[in-house]
C-alpha cells in the first residue's frame, strides 16, 4: 500500500490554469518537520531549470505548500509530482498531496465596492532591455520592501490572502512571506491582502513592471488619516524609489495604467500612461495632492506658494498640496485645484509626444 496518497487529476487540473506544479502535503507531522522534509525531498530532485529560484515550500494552514516553477507540459508536471512523491516516501512519512483549494478572489471583486486611496510607487532598478518601461528591481530591495508590506498589509482580527501568478490562498500572518515566495514571479502580479469584511482592507499589489500600490480602504470612509498614513509610507519608502504618489483608486488592479488613468479626470498632457514609466526618474504623470520625488525631479523655482516641500530620505521630497481636501473629499479633485498644480509643475510633467518618441511613433 502506498504511503503518500497522490491526487493526481486535481493538482494537474490546477497546472492546466498556470503552468506551475503546486500541491500541499497533508501529514500527521508537525509543521516544521514537515517543511524541511520537503525542502530535503525538493533538493535532492531534478527540477525544472528555467525555474531555478523560484517556488520551494511554505508552511500553510492544511500542510505546506510545495510550488515547482516552468513545469512546462503535462508529462513533465507529472513526472515531477512522481518524483516528489518517492522523495516523500523514500523519507518514511506518510500523508496526502492535495491540490490548494480555489479561494474567492476577494480584493477587486466585481460585486464589491472597492474605491479607496492608494500610494501607487516605481522602484529603483535596472532597466530591461527586453521591455521598454520593465525594470529589474535588485532582489535585496525586493525583499526590504516585502517586509514593509508585510509590516503595513495588517489589520486587527483580520483575514490574510497571498495572490500570485498560481492561486489565492488564505493563510495566517506569518506564513504569507513564505507563500508569497514560493509564488513568486519577476514576470507576473502578486499581492498580499489583509480583509476585516468588505469596508476595511488592505492591500499591496506587486506588478511585473516595478511599481508596487499600497491600497486601503475604511469603515467610516475618512480621507483624513488614510492620506496621512499614506504619505508617512510614502516618506519611509524614499530612498527606495524612482517615484511615489497618492490618490483615490480602486483596489485590486495592481496595474500602474489603471492606476494613473482611472479615477481620475481626463489630462490632456497625457493620454495614457503605460509607457511613461521610463521618464519617472525626472518627471511626473501627473499633478496630485500628495507626491514623492525623488533626485532626479527639479521642482520649478520658484515653488508656486500651493505646495509644501519636505525632504525625505537622502535626496527626495515630499510634496504636498496645502488644500488637501480638495483633491480628497470627493470622487475627483476640484477642477480648479488640479488645473492650478498641473500650471504650476510645467515641465516636470510627462507628455504623450514624449511617450510616442521614445516608442518611435508619431
Amino acid at each position: 500500500m502506498e504511503s503518500v496518497q497522490v491526487y493526481t487529476k486535481a493538482i494537474l487540473r490546477s497546472w492546466v490554469d498556470v503552468p506551475i506544479l503546486r500541491t500541499y502535503f497533508e501529514s500527521d507531522l508537525p509543521e516544521p518537520e514537515a517543511v524541511a522534509l520537503l525542502e530535503r525531498v525538493l533538493a535532492a530532485m531534478d527540477l525544472p531549470a528555467a525555474g531555478a529560484g523560484q517556488g520551494g515550500v511554505a508552511p500553510y494552514p492544511l500542510g505546506p505548500i510545495v510550488a515547482i516553477h516552468r513545469a512546462d507540459s503535462t508529462a513533465r508536471a507529472r513526472s515531477l509530482l512522481e518524483a516528489l512523491t518517492a522523495g516523500i516516501e523514500a523519507e518514511g512519512a506518510t500523508g496526502a498531496l492535495r491540490a490548494l483549494p480555489r479561494e474567492h478572489r476577494i480584493v477587486g471583486h466585481p460585486g464589491m465596492d472597492m474605491s479607496g486611496l492608494a500610494a501607487g510607487v516605481r522602484l529603483i532598478g535596472e532597466r530591461d532591455p527586453e521591455a521598454i518601461n520593465r525594470l529589474i528591481v535588485p532582489a535585496e530591495l525586493m525583499d526590504a520592501l516585502i517586509d514593509v508590506a508585510l509590516e503595513w498589509c495588517q489589520l486587527p482580527s483580520g483575514t490574510h490572502y497571498v495572490s500570485t501568478a498560481w492561486s489565492h490562498v488564505k493563510c495566517t500572518a506569518d506564513q504569507r512571506k513564505a507563500v508569497l515566495k514560493t509564488g513568486w514571479d519577476p514576470y507576473a502580479s502578486s499581492s498580499l491582502a489583509c480583509v476585516n469584511g468588505p469596508d476595511e482592507i488592505r492591500i499591496v499589489a506587486f506588478e511585473a513592471w516595478g511599481t508596487v500600490q499600497f491600497g486601503r480602504l475604511d469603515p467610516d470612509r475618512r480621507w483624513e488619516p488614510a492620506v496621512a498614513d499614506l504619505a508617512e509610507l510614502l516618506a519611509s519608502l524614499a530612498d527606495q524609489i524612482e517615484y511615489g504618489c497618492v490618490k483615490r483608486a480602486r483596489l485590486g488592479d495592481g496595474s500602474w495604467q489603471v492606476f494613473q488613468d482611472y479615477d481620475w479626470p481626463e489630462r490632456q498632457h497625457l493620454s495614457d500612461s503605460q509607457f511613461a514609466t521610463i521618464f519617472l526618474p525626472r518627471q511626473v504623470p501627473d499633478a496630485y495632492g500628495v507626491q514623492v520625488l525623488g533626485p532626479g525631479h527639479q521642482l520649478p523655482e520658484p515653488l508656486a506658494p500651493i505646495w509644501t516641500a519636505q525632504q525625505v530620505g537622502t535626496g527626495s521630497t515630499l510634496l504636498q498640496h496645502r488644500d488637501l481636501p480638495s483633491w480628497f473629499e470627493d470622487p475627483f479633485p476640484d477642477p480648479d485645484t488640479l488645473d492650478e498644480a498641473r500650471k504650476s509643475l510645467g515641465p516636470l510633467l510627462i507628455t504623450t509626444e514624449q511617450v510616442f518618441a521614445a516608442r518611435g511613433l508619431k
